[in-house]
């Protein structure tokens, strides 16, 4: 599907509102990018998006020029055979003040582009960056509503009729990987957080989602092996008595929602059961207070000044590797702004998606918990793929 033109205009106009309130008199920014461009532009490609305040942006593309004209609607496209095609067309004086997504761009990137313009003062968009892309549009929430429907009925309605006693957890990856893109969805994801991949999520069997990794969250997995920690391993068999997690993100479009299944083959002891509904009960606060003009770090205080003492040093994670959020961000980024933790005291605004977060780590068990996506209203949050947080029973 192709972003409308209309849709791309708005979002130019969108950046360049928050650059003004953020910088008196900027005229240059470079985007290095990609997903930022496509943002933009429309179009997934090698390149580098150049804004100038006042003037029609232009998208320098090196690979694939002609798959770029296809796809987008976006104005103004460029071949570029080199940066220094960039430096030709342009001809910025080197003394200007450029903004580039410093949170992005490496060092050597960075010089190579450089090499032919020698801008000496650089500053980063990347807050503004975040900002623009954080409210949502109607076009890209219907994108993560119709993800959202996919994974709920991946999740809830396909996944408990296949997991079976005896299956991997790769295996079960597989079947929750193909049933999501027979739907029409596509599995993989992107990360703003320098140097971190994912796959799509993670599934663990047992305490394998008590095993931590480098990515923050409140539970842990397996994955294949030490260099690819990644959905789940071939070598975990799924066990009777294994509390099953599943944690994953589904993408329409480009577009995230984020989603946590448990799945169990007996009815759970009173602990576990008392322990979800306190992360349901914690969960539907904060869903309550999803609106605009709340400010995330006063819901993060909130909820952990007034945690229930059996979540004391479990809550979000085994101490010290806890996570120390209750939501974020989500659209083309699993991990986008704003964050429901400390040190985010600009207020929601409409429209902005969120996945919410309430997670326990229980020692010798797993990770249990909920996680849903929903949207900022007036109302609080709008769910795009459910607000179930029971631990679906499978058919021993």
């Amino acid at each position: 599907m192709k972003v409308p033109a209309a849709e791309l205009a708005t979002r130019l106009r969108k950046f360049n509102a928050i650059m003004d309130s953020s910088f008196d008199g900027w005229r240059y920014v470079f985007i290095f990018n990609p997903v930022t461009a496509y943002y933009f532009t429309g179009t997934l490609q090698d390149g580098i998006l150049f804004i100038q305040k006042d003037e029609i942006p232009i998208y320098f593309v090196r690979r694939s020029f002609e798959r770029a004209k296809d796809e987008s609607r976006f104005s103004e496209i460029v071949s570029m055979s080199s940066y220094s095609t960039i430096a030709e067309k342009l001809s910025i004086n080197k003394y200007s003040k450029i903004y580039i997504d410093k949170q992005f761009v490496t060092m050597d990137v960075f010089s190579r582009f450089n090499k032919y313009s020698e801008f000496q003062n650089v500053e980063s968009c990347d807050e503004e960056i975040s900002k623009t892309m954080a409210t949502k549009s109607l076009f890209e929430i219907n994108m993560i509503k119709r993800a959202g429907d996919i994974q709920k009925q991946v999740l809830e309605e396909y996944m408990p009729y296949v997991l079976k006693a005896g299956m991997t957890e790769a295996e079960a990856g597989a079947l929750l990987t193909s049933e999501i893109l027979r739907l029409g969805g596509h599995a993989g994801l992107r990360v703003k957080s320098f140097g971190r991949e994912l796959f799509f999520g993670n599934i663990a069997f047992g305490t394998n989602s008590l095993k931590r990794y480098a990515f923050d969250t409140p539970a842990g997995v397996e994955g294949n092996c030490p260099a690819a920690p990644f959905l789940g391993s071939p070598n975990k068999i799924l066990e009777k008595d294994d509390l099953i997690y599943i944690d994953i993100c589904c993408g329409v479009e480009g577009y995230l929602s984020s989603m946590t299944t448990l799945y169990s083959f007996y009815e759970v002891s009173d602990y576990i059961y008392e322990q979800q509904r306190r992360c349901k009960y914690i969960r539907d606060r904060i869903v309550e207070s999803l609106k605009p003009s709340i400010i995330p770090e006063q819901i993060y205080n909130y909820i952990i000044n007034n945690l229930h003492p059996a979540l004391e040093g479990l809550f979000m994670g085994v101490m010290p590797d806890n996570s120390k959020f209750l939501g974020h961000g989500i659209g083309l980024y699993a991990d986008e702004y704003p964050i429901i933790a400390k040190g985010f005291k600009e207020p929601l605004k409409e429209n902005m998606a969120i996945a919410v977060e309430s997670k326990v780590a229980i020692k010798g068990v797993g990770t249990i918990g909920v996680k849903n996506t929903y949207i900022v209203s007036s109302a609080g949050g709008v769910e795009v793929n459910g607000n179930n947080g029971e631990i679906i029973k499978l058919a021993p």
